[in-house]
């Protein structure tokens, strides 16, 4: 049987014989996720579930009283298109939520360099909890808005929640410091 391979550019190439298909994918010409129809097939499919059907033994023969039909060549039936797919080279990780990600970790360490080695708490970590934080929300939006082209949805989450933890732990530390020292001024007479 012949098959038809959908190429880079998602344009119908062949036909050619399964032997001749193994030999484009032992070369890296094709992959598993290569979209492969019959030459008579209305139907595209990765070209790992045709290999895995070709090495299943063929069926029984059908007992059939009609002769088969050729059609003539100029009425076979034309080859649909194949299915429009994203190359897996389209999908990318954003920028944005790796950024977010990385600035997230950074406010940690910041916070922890001042338990280590005496660094302000306030100042560098708050900055970069806010860079982390909008980071992520912008990499979450460029996401949605991607039609699947962006990955890293986890990433852009982290990302805020690394920001907004310590941000919600300084501002409470700092409430609870603002009615401690109102709570101790002295009342005037």
């Amino acid at each position: 049987m012949k098959y038809f391979y959908a190429d880079a550019k998602n344009d119908p190439q062949g036909p050619y014989e399964l032997t001749q298909i193994e030999q484009l994918l032992a070369a890296g010409t094709l992959t598993d996720a290569t979209s492969v129809i019959p030459e008579n097939g209305t139907e595209w499919k990765p070209l790992s579930h045709v290999l895995a059907l070709a090495k299943l033994p063929p069926p029984p023969p059908l007992l059939s009283t009609t002769p088969p039909v050729h059609a003539h060549p100029k009425h076979q039936m034309s080859i649909p298109h194949p299915p429009s797919q994203p190359s897996v080279a389209a999908v990318r990780t954003s920028a944005a939520a790796i950024w977010g990600l990385v600035l997230g970790i950074g406010v940690y360490i910041s916070k922890t360099g001042y338990f280590l080695i005496g660094i302000p708490p306030f100042g560098t970590a708050d900055v970069l909890a806010v860079a982390s934080i909008i980071c992520g929300l912008v990499s979450r939006k460029h996401i949605r808005k991607s039609q699947g082209r962006l990955k890293g949805g986890g990433m852009a989450l982290a990302a805020i929640i690394l920001g907004l933890v310590p941000m919600i732990f300084s501002l409470v530390i700092a409430a609870i410091l603002v009615v401690k020292a109102v709570r101790t001024q002295p009342v005037a007479p």
